[in-house]
């Protein structure tokens, strides 16, 4: 192979290489024997690995092969203490496999794991953290202010981050509950939320059955361990009407053959609170000699995990207007309109 063919390949196979490392942001670690990694999703995305387990909280911890071994199945799974955590292999089959864990008392403990592959046994074993519940941060997702609004109906999610007396943030989900077993081990004000939620990396999730009526109140969360004597952290909540849904405009300007991003921001009409609420979105551009969607569509979807964000081109100056429906709240169409600058 002539030398300059040959160093181009390898920049190219080192660049492929890299790439798939870099691709993989899971939460992810060797286990100490190097037979095999482990890795978690957790709920914000994170790929820190070292998070405590809450107590009272659960995870599934995923095990897939390294060293070009195989993995067919785990076998088995044991703990140093049981009393710090509790580990069992996942009932449900899963690919790659997984063990689920569930913080019991704060401290650390070693996990040995016994797995099968192409006809071999062989073990791993890692080191992990159980944190109490000793700090909580709570706040709404999309406003730093104490106040927001919510539309009725509609689940309801708060960002709410469990920490150890360290202030590390913990990992795990689990049901709220007025029994420390199996909890987000906090305590909630209005007493009425104890057992309406579940918690995970990131916040306090709520159904949307429980949201039928226009209400205001005051949320208050505290640790159920406050050795810290940690405040009361607030926030309301006013749950709305979507009649009540109204959007401040456009944020974003277009530029000509460029992709820019466009974001609408909900509000609240008579409180003019901002609303937490990642819509669905039906958008038709109406002036196609002025813009279209990224890619040159005039009608195209957003996503409610696109945070009520997309982008579009500009294609000669002038204003852009484009129709959106939400689904999610009724069919009535608004229309928007943005300039598209020459520069």
């Amino acid at each position: 192979m002539n030398w300059r063919v040959k160093g181009v390949f390898v920049v190219l196979l080192a660049v492929m290489v890299w790439g798939a490392l870099g691709c993989d942001s899971r939460a992810r670690q060797a286990g100490e024997e190097g037979n095999l990694q482990f890795f978690y999703n957790p709920a914000d995305d994170s790929s820190r690995f070292d998070r405590p387990l809450a107590v009272g909280s659960e995870m599934l911890l995923f095990a897939e092969p390294l060293r070009a071994r195989e993995l067919d199945e785990i076998i088995a799974v044991e703990v140093g203490s049981e009393a710090i955590m509790s580990a069992e292999v996942s009932r449900e089959e899963r690919d790659p496999p997984a063990i689920l864990l569930r913080g019991r008392s704060a401290g650390e403990t070693t996990m040995m794991v016994r797995a099968r592959g192409d006809g071999e046994t062989y073990t791993d074993s890692i080191t992990l953290e159980v944190s109490s519940v000793e700090q909580v941060e709570l706040a709404h997702l999309c406003t730093a202010s104490r106040d927001a609004a919510y539309v009725m109906q509609h689940d309801l999610l708060l960002k709410m981050e469990r920490q150890n007396r360290s202030g590390d943030a913990l990992v795990g989900s689990a049901r709220s509950s007025e029994d420390l077993v199996g909890s987000c081990q906090v305590e909630m004000n209005p007493a009425f939320f104890q057992d309406k939620a579940h918690c995970d990396e990131v916040g306090l999730h709520f159904p949307a059955h429980i949201f039928t009526e226009l209400e205001t109140f005051s949320l208050s969360v505290i640790p159920e361990v406050d050795t810290l004597g940690s405040s009361h952290r607030v926030t309301n909540v006013h749950i709305i009407h979507p009649d009540e849904l109204f959007f401040d405009g456009v944020e974003g300007e277009l530029q000509v053959e460029s992709n820019r991003n466009i974001q609408l921001n909900p509000r609240s009409y008579h409180e003019d609170f901002p609303v937490c609420m990642n819509l669905w979105m039906e958008v038709s551009v109406l002036t196609p000699d002025l813009c279209t969607g990224e890619n040159g569509a005039l009608d195209f979807e957003v996503e409610p995990s696109d945070e009520n964000q997309f982008r579009m081109r500009g294609v000669r100056e002038g204003y852009c207007e484009f129709e959106v429906v939400f689904p999610q709240i009724d069919h009535h169409p608004w229309v928007f309109e943005t300039y598209v600058d020459q520069r």
